[in-house]
């Protein structure tokens, strides 16, 4: 049986093949016979000579027509199938088009996804036109590309008109939107191919359970990349105001490297459309070392008067193996102070001492505010970043609702127990901090210790929310003295303890030795962050009175104050930076996000993106009328462009496929099984054409009119000039 790779153009060839016909018949009526009067002493004449004439005319068209026959079926390419051919095969190719494909083995060549969409074009060649095949673009939400048909060279069109994503890969889920697919007419001969690079990025998810597949599909994986890569990512960004009060911003880049360590240098830069000039530095890498921190301070515009000014900025570094990680954007406060409210009595000497503590002079940029226990409200903390705290039993439910409203959005909320209360009942209230404030049970009863009071462990400092306090914390923290506090039930986690207590043997001594170091720490200062939203919760186990601690009279207030709140608002940074391929959570009162490239998506009600994030960089947020009240930034997932190599085993455990090994995709055809091309002859047709080509030529030339003329001259003449005469001669006599 034949068949056509591109039938459309064998049927182009056979129309053409009617072209030499139709001129042909066109000739032919070209000019109307015109009789005269020597023209029936030539009739005869004529008549002997019309049937060899027309013979050479037919053999002429017959040679042109049969040459444009085998040029249009060469170029359809036709094959022969055997009468054993096989079943048609139905083949889903799931193509991982996710960012983690972006990576390229030689920095400035082709990328791994260029190298998978030539892989899966040349599989398409392969198949039969009895074949059906469709793809399944892996990257996050798996989704058809083309749906499986028989044509295809429409599938291998639709598969050229695409490019890599920026979101992270589920080929788990791809593979089991295959298997759903097909699952409608499953057999034995239908498979799915996995063509990936299969790099730690690719294959995150560990739900293997989506892609489940029946084990009468036949499922091949393309061998994985084995080669190292050289990439040094942009790992995390953080960006706060100078603590200085100067019209600058503190930005902390870390870097981090993945394949050979060697010696290198990595030049970042910092710029943005709105800031006065870009920012460079230079990291020089040892070898064996993964990873690095630097610091820049970066100027700000001069205009930052504007309650709600932010700034896009983006952090960028030499072009790599993997260029998906090579820029990240982020956001940054551009104002000239931060707003903190003191909520507690005007008069209070707690809210005196918190107040010169974040604000020690005029030039600090932090301006506090105070605010009426009773006053707190949804519309008192709309312009302020943080609040803190002093009288949370005074507090209404609209108060805590309020607070719980700026946490979401990124802001800061300090709780402190009053000093003059027998029961704290407020505690209670924390619930409304659910899950930040789960794990955090203390006692309604304050614990005293005025007979022998307790001293503050230096090794009990987190560095990462008090950096600036960790190189001097014996100084600092030792000379403090906490006479009472709220004890904690039970301990909270680890990395949520700010502050902690020495370790006490229980008759007074407090001698700090090792085995009492490594007990339970008393937290005095316990922190959680909303990792999605950025917004933090500070709860002070002692109130801001010296009959709790003088800690407010102590050099350690100032800078633990400062550095909580300047930590506190660098996670509410990290919270405006939403991840591609995500949801995300977003502030009231926005409505809707404005991509860079003009995309609008909506805010639902419960404040999370009604669709996934597409692209990175910044977008703005806008409220239901349509103004800007606020940017966020997008960025790709790291973990999701990891480009180190993985092994067979952890990919069969990732897509639940035990006892596939891995195949070259050139090996991919024989395995598939089912229908064959056949035997090709669109070469033997091309040589065919070419040789009646050559044919035509000799033909036409033994048969153009100079032709006869020369043969009449070597010796037809006479013998047509004694037909003549003899004829003539008759009709006389």
């Amino acid at each position: 049986m034949l068949t056509f790779a591109a039938p459309i153009l064998a049927l182009a060839g056979l129309a053409a093949a009617m072209v030499p016909i139709l001129i042909h018949l066109l000739w032919r009526r070209r000019r109307a016979p015109v009789e005269w009067a020597a023209m029936d002493l030539l009739a005869q004449a004529i008549r002997r000579r019309r049937r060899r004439l027309e013979l050479e005319r037919l053999l002429l068209l017959a040679v042109r027509v049969a040459i444009l026959v085998l040029v249009g079926l060469a170029i359809a390419q036709p094959f022969l199938d055997g009468a054993d051919s096989g079943s048609a095969r139905r083949v889903w190719i799931v193509l991982d088009d996710g960012v983690a494909s972006m990576a390229q083995p030689e920095v400035g060549g082709g990328s791994e996804f260029s190298t998978l969409q030539a892989e899966a074009a040349a599989l398409l060649e392969s198949l039969s036109q009895n074949d059906a095949a469709g793809v399944i673009l892996a990257s996050h939400p798996p989704r058809v590309l083309a749906a499986i048909t028989t044509d295809l060279s429409g599938v291998g069109s639709r598969l050229q008109s695409i490019g890599v994503s920026s979101s992270p890969s589920d080929l788990a889920g791809a593979v089991g939107l295959a298997r759903e697919a097909a699952s409608g007419e499953a057999s034995a001969a239908d498979a799915i191919v996995v063509l990936s690079a299969f790099r730690a990025g690719s294959i995150l998810d560990d739900d293997a359970s989506k892609a489940a597949v029946d084990s009468s599909t036949t499922v091949l994986l393309r061998e994985p990349a084995t080669a190292p890569i050289r990439n040094t990512r942009i790992a995390e960004v953080e960006a706060s105001r100078s603590p200085a009060g100067d019209p600058s911003a503190i930005v902390r880049v870390r870097l981090e490297r993945e394949g050979p360590l060697d010696e290198a240098r990595s030049r970042v830069v910092v710029s943005g459309p709105l800031l006065p000039e870009a920012i460079e530095r230079s990291v020089v890498w040892p070898q064996g070392r993964s990873s690095a921190v630097i610091d820049c301070s970066l100027p700000l515009p001069s205009s930052q008067d504007d309650a709600s000014m932010r700034l896009a900025f983006v952090v960028s570094i030499d072009p790599d193996g993997q260029p998906a990680d090579d820029r990240r954007h982020a956001t940054l406060d551009a104002r000239s102070r931060s707003r903190v409210g003191i909520v507690g009595e005007p008069t209070s000497r707690g809210g005196d001492w918190i107040s010169k503590a974040l604000a020690p002079s005029r030039e600090a940029p932090v301006e506090t505010i105070a605010i009426e226990p009773g006053l707190l409200d949804e519309r008192s903390v709309r312009d302020l970043d943080a609040i803190v705290i002093l009288r949370p039993d005074r507090v209404a439910s609209s108060g805590w609702d309020a607070a719980r409203s700026l946490v979401d959005r990124g802001g800061m909320v300090w709780l402190l127990p009053p000093a003059d209360l027998e029961a704290h009942e407020w505690l209670d209230r924390l619930s409304v901090f659910s899950p930040l404030a789960d794990g955090w049970s203390l006692r309604r009863q304050a614990q005293e210790h005025l007979d022998a009071p307790r001293s503050l462990d230096p090794r009990r400092i987190d560095a990462s929310w008090l950096p600036a306090i960790a190189g001097e914390a014996s100084d600092l923290a030792t000379p403090v003295s906490i006479f009472r506090r709220l004890a904690f039930d039970s301990p909270p986690a680890s990395d949520e303890i700010v502050l902690a207590l020495a370790a006490d043997d229980g008759d007074g001594s407090q001698a700090g030795d090792a085995p009492r170091a490594a007990r339970e720490a008393d937290p005095i200062i316990v922190a959680a962050s909303d990792r999605r939203q950025g917004g933090s919760v500070v709860l002070f186990a002692i109130a801001a009175d010296i009959a709790w601690s003088d800690l407010p009279i102590r050099p350690l207030m100032v800078p633990l104050a400062q550095e909580l709140l300047r930590s506190g608002l660098s996670r509410g940074e990290a919270g405006r930076q939403l991840v591609v391929g995500g949801s995300g959570t977003l502030p009231p009162p926005a409505r809707s996000l404005r991509s860079p490239s003009g995309d609008s998506i909506e805010i639902g009600e419960d404040r999370r993106l009604e669709r996934d994030l597409s692209e990175p960089g910044p977008h703005r947020l806008l409220d239901a009328a349509g103004r800007e009240v606020g940017i966020v930034a997008a960025n790709i997932d790291l973990a999701a462009a990891s480009v180190e190599p993985t092994g067979a085993e952890e990919i069969a455990k990732s897509l639940a496929i035990e006892g596939t090994e891995p195949l070259a995709t050139s090996a991919m055809p024989a395995r598939l099984g089912g229908a064959s091309k056949g035997l090709p002859i669109a070469a033997i047709l091309a040589w065919a054409a070419l040789g009646l080509a050559a044919l035509e030529i000799l033909l036409a030339r033994r048969f153009s009119r100079a032709a006869r003329e020369r043969r009449r001259d070597l010796g037809e003449a006479p013998a047509f000039l004694e037909g003549f005469v003899a004829t003539s001669k008759g009709r006389r006599a």
